[in-house]
């Protein structure tokens, strides 16, 4: 199970979901992910119609919209237009394995342990 929170900047344009597309039309803000205690999130993978190079990873910006790592909590930070249509989290639960091995597995998650997958895609509640 993955959450997402979504929280916009006070001022600017406001976030919204396009019907017609579908997709999640960000502008600004910080976007949390996060998994429950006992779990750690291995990668994100956003399919996106366009990414503002801006964008930002726990406080990096990313040219790219997918990250990977080890971390119970990631944070996305928009910096511009920038149009989800799907967002996929790989994630490790930590009790069948150590949190070394779940980060230290040669940048391919899935590899050495159980892993889950969640998706979203905008006009769809699909977290499980």
């Amino acid at each position: 199970m993955a959450f997402l929170c979504i929280a916009a900047a006070a001022e600017g344009t406001a976030n919204r979901i396009w019907n017609s597309s579908p997709r999640l039309r960000l502008y600004s803000g910080t976007h949390t992910i996060s998994v429950p205690d006992g779990y750690v999130i291995t990668s994100v993978t956003i399919s996106q119609g366009k990414w503002n190079t801006s964008n930002t990873f726990n406080g990096t910006a990313s040219s790219s919209s997918n990250w990977t790592g080890c971390a119970q909590t990631v944070e996305l930070g928009i910096a511009g237009n920038t149009q989800i249509k799907k967002i996929e989290v790989e994630y490790a639960n930590t009790a069948t394995i150590t949190l070394a091995s779940a980060c230290t597995d040669g940048g391919t998650p899935g590899d050495e342990f159980d892993s889950g997958d969640v998706s979203y895609s905008p006009g769809f509640s699909l977290w499980d």
